[in-house]
């Protein structure tokens, strides 16, 4: 398990991430787990997938410091909202 994953960053000329860096595939073996024992893998140069729900976020999923500001939702969070969808297709 590799706790602090190495990272390269797309930037705007002006120094940030480019907004779709979250995004930008990468092949990477990086797992980490956050504070509820989940698994976490990086599929994207920022972004990470949780193992048991499927679930993307778009930062490091152990803090709030990422462009939403906070932490991921929890599994039964996701749940919860996931249930309350309607699919309008």
């Amino acid at each position: 398990m590799n706790d602090k994953p190495n990272t390269v960053y797309m930037d705007h000329s002006y120094g940030g991430p480019h907004n779709l860096e979250p995004f930008r595939v990468i092949d990477s073996n990086d797992i980490i787990v956050d504070s509820y024992g989940e698994k976490w893998k990086r599929i994207t140069s920022m972004g990470w997938f949780r193992n048991s729900d499927g679930f993307f976020w778009p930062g490091d999923p152990t803090n709030s410091n990422n462009m939403m500001n906070s932490l991921p939702p929890t599994v039964s969070h996701v749940k919860q909202i996931r249930g309350n969808s309607v699919y309008l297709g």
